[in-house]
């Protein structure tokens, strides 16, 4: 039955629908991330003194709550009942609202913007699917003319022209969030010893080189055969990768050296961050001054994962288990989510 009480325990899960609030939840998993445009969650519960499955629904608009505080803002997307002969309960799954830009098509008549930046094609696209946009960065320029791709999904379009601002797209409490790799940093470190309950850390080789060549095409408007026309080349050397490795790049479009230059460097520093990262768990879902949040720095000192700097916390998975409440962090180094703005093509350009 629902419960309208929330409880003084330092960890409570709470499943608002309506004026409902429904706890009591053995299994939690809640993840939101930068790396994705909608966080989900996963819940479950039993109950042997139950004499029906709570009345939830699949497509209900609701909300998720970590001791109090909002972290997922969305629809219940699956409802999983369960019993046998000792138990019955039921599991609840879902995402926030900007799912629905992952899952559906970019709908919008004539199909094209001109003249408009960024946070308006957004809003047309997702006023479509009633999910709000917002910015808390400069957008950037109006672009000259975009076009919608046809079968494109919403996310796929924005992603696209976020891209071209050098701009990330997230989920922020149902709405989407225009930004950039966050600055604040969190009020408590991680330190292994104290608070650091687990731990790894990944240190790759795989998608680095020390050679990178950028290669843009020509901005001739003739009718020369893709590959053959000649445009400027840029290299740049990662000297952290010991052997030969070279990596060569077509520029998405016409592009001088300078844009030549600044994609390999781009490319060569955003690949050496992603190859490292780390993932920490801890005992409970706050820090000093409430709970981990996503898109924030945290200083990271780990003596057994040969880490002392300040990471960016890419993803969390909030659970709750038999282990008790956990938060485990997925931390990068910031210039993995640095974003290398793209050039915008030309009017006349067909493939825009």
């Amino acid at each position: 039955m629902p419960n309208d009480h929330q409880s003084n325990h330092q960890s409570t899960v709470e499943l608002l629908i309506g004026s409902q609030i429904y706890t009591g939840w053995k299994e939690v998993k809640v993840i939101p991330s930068i790396s994705s445009i909608a966080g989900s969650f996963d819940l479950a519960m039993t109950d042997i003194k139950a004499k029906r499955v709570r009345e939830v629904h699949e497509g209900d608009e609701c909300q998720i709550k970590l001791n109090g505080e909002l972290v997922i803002d969305g629809y219940i997307d699956d409802v999983l009942p369960f019993f046998d002969a000792k138990d019955h309960g039921v599991r609840v799954t879902g995402r926030d609202k900007t799912a629905d830009l992952i899952d559906c098509s970019a709908v919008f008549d004539p199909g094209e913007w001109n003249k408009q930046t960024l946070l308006e094609i957004a809003k047309d696209v997702c006023a479509v699917y009633s999910v709000e946009v917002v910015a808390d960065v400069d957008v950037g320029p109006a672009f000259k003319k975009f076009r919608l791709e046809p079968g494109e999904s919403c996310f796929d379009l924005l992603d696209r022209a976020a891209r071209m601002r050098g701009v990330l797209l997230i989920p922020n409490n149902g709405q989407l969030l225009i930004t950039r790799a966050g600055t604040d940093v969190a009020p408590t470190a991680l330190v292994e010893g104290v608070n650091i309950k687990g731990g790894n850390a990944l240190r790759s080789y795989r998608d680095r080189y020390k050679t990178y060549i950028v290669k843009g095409q020509s901005d001739d408007e003739g009718f020369t055969e893709p590959g053959l026309s000649v445009g400027p080349s840029e290299t740049v050397t990662d000297d952290d990768v010991t052997r030969e490795r070279t990596l060569v790049i077509l520029a998405e479009d016409a592009a001088d050296a300078t844009a030549c230059e600044a994609q390999a460097i781009w490319e060569r520093n955003v690949r050496r961050a992603r190859s490292r990262r780390a993932e920490i768990v801890v005992q409970g879902w706050n820090h000093d001054k409430g709970l981990w949040r996503r898109n924030t720095l945290v200083p990271v000192k780990s003596e057994m994962l040969s880490i002392n700097q300040e990471l960016l916390i890419e993803t969390i998975s909030y659970t709750l288990n038999k282990d008790g409440t956990l938060a485990t962090m997925n931390v990068v180094p910031a210039e993995a989510y640095e974003v290398l703005p793209l050039k915008e093509k030309k009017d006349d350009d067909p493939w825009l």
